[in-house]
Order: structure tokens, then C-alpha cells, then sequence
């Protein structure tokens, strides 16, 4: 069987969507969803995988220190995806 982790903030989101449609046949296929809380993997005792930006400005950016010790978890020896703006737009013909 194989396994997709979901590295997530609300991993209720993805478990309520594995029970249903695409998920739910990849299922019956062999394949696993695995939806792992990002807040797991916090550095400080309130739970923040967040932060203002370091060079300033608005917003608020996702905390190097959780998702590095998330992804070392989860990631041997499989495949890592890491989805990112500035990558080539992930089409059909790829599925």
C-alpha cells in the first residue's frame, strides 16, 4: 500500500475530503492519505508554525523549524512534493 502524507495545518480538512471522490477511489486502490498536523512539529509551547516575514512587511510566512522536522519525519526514503509558485504549473499530461 501506498502512502501520501498531507503535510497540513487542518488536517480535518483532508480527512474529510479522503472520505469522499478521487480520495476515496485512490483508497479502494491501495493508496493511503495520511493528514499530519503541522503544529505537531512546533517550537514553542502555543503551538505557532508561523511568523512575520524576517525582512518585514505584511503577512505572516510558514516557520522553517516545523516543516523541516515534518518533512525529515515523513520523508524516508519516499518522494518529497513541495508545492511552490515558482515551479512549472503542474498540468494533466503530468498526472
Amino acid at each position: 500500500m501506498r502512502t501520501f502524507a498531507f503535510l497540513t495545518v487542518h488536517p480535518g480538512f483532508i480527512e474529510a475530503y479522503a472520505k469522499f471522490g478521487v480520495f476515496r477511489t485512490a483508497e479502494r486502490a491501495g493508496i493511503s492519505i495520511q493528514p499530519v498536523n503541522l503544529r505537531s512539529y512546533a517550537v514553542d509551547k502555543h503551538g505557532s508554525i508561523d511568523d512575520s516575514p524576517f525582512g518585514g512587511g505584511d503577512g505572516m510566512v510558514l516557520r522553517p523549524e516545523p516543516l523541516a522536522a515534518a518533512i525529515k519525519e515523513f520523508s524516508r526514503p519516499k518522494k518529497v512534493f513541495v508545492t511552490s509558485p515558482s515551479g512549472r504549473p503542474w498540468t494533466q499530461s503530468d498526472a
